[in-house]
């Protein structure tokens, strides 16, 4: 069995969307543009919440989860 080393374990910031107000400021704090807003239709209404489009440039630096006004954002393994 492999063994992991835990500070190779990047945590990745996780959204509670109902939370979320989608108002951007965590987008905007974001240095390596990883946020973005996802928007969709469900039953004729439409809904948008922030979202890690692109986990891969995340660097789990902390900045969405320090401005959010609703702490809708946290890190988790």
């Amino acid at each position: 069995m492999k063994k992991m080393n835990p500070a190779s374990v990047r945590k990745l910031p996780r959204l509670d969307e109902r939370r979320c107000k989608a108002n951007g400021t965590c987008i905007a704090a974001c240095p390596k543009d990883a946020l973005g807003m996802r928007r969709f239709a469900f039953l004729f209404v439409r809904h948008e919440h922030a979202d890690l489009l692109h986990p891969e440039r995340c660097t789990a630096c902390g900045k969405c989860v320090l401005v959010c006004p609703t702490n809708a954002w946290s890190l988790e393994e």
